[in-house]
């Protein structure tokens, strides 16, 4: 069993490597939306703006997770302009109403070693929803992970996608 000593230098060593590799953890980051994933033609999106809201992670314990991100639903790209501004109409995000959602992460468990199973709190269009996803964490306290989610179940109505879609991510988690 390893000492507090050897675990709070643990600690310290790692905040100090995501320290100065923030840079090159950051250019990894994304949230993306994609229309009919698995597809041959899987059609992705990227939102550009999103910021954590909340963050609470108790004694660096994940099961004890409660984060929330703000997404800018106005900062969209995807891979046409046309598409992009067409995803901020009324049919699809309707972004002049619904200028962000709000992805709220709650009831963390572990799967196995690396690998876990939480509920996303999802308000997009004024509707909230709770999705059940799983998600993988690395040393560095980087998150990958995505949620499938029915679009319609969000008012999002707009031809083209499947209506089941995904919102898939990588996001390095603030430290507490």
């Amino acid at each position: 069993m390893l000492s507090k000593k050897k675990i709070v230098a643990f600690k310290a060593s790692l905040y100090l490597l995501i320290f100065l590799f923030t840079q090159s953890i950051q250019a990894q980051e994304y949230i993306e939306f994609v229309a009919n994933p698995g597809w041959d033609t899987e059609f992705t999106s990227n939102f550009n703006n999103w910021e954590f809201i909340e963050f609470s992670m108790p004694n660096d314990d994940i099961s004890q997770l409660e984060a929330s991100l703000e997404i800018d639903l106005k900062d969209i790209s995807s891979f046409t302009e046309q598409i992009s501004e067409s995803l901020q109409e009324e049919e699809y995000f309707h972004t002049e109403k619904y200028p962000i959602a709000i992805l709220a992460i709650a009831q963390v468990s572990r799967i196995d070693n690396n690998n876990f199973e939480a509920n996303a709190i999802l308000t997009l269009k004024g509707v909230t929803k709770t999705i059940p996803f799983t998600f993988e964490i690395d040393s560095n306290s980087f998150v990958k992970g995505s949620l499938t989610l029915n679009r319609l179940d969000f008012g999002v109505t707009g031809d083209g996608p499947a209506d089941e879609v995904q919102i898939r991510f990588a996001i390095q988690l603030p430290s507490n």
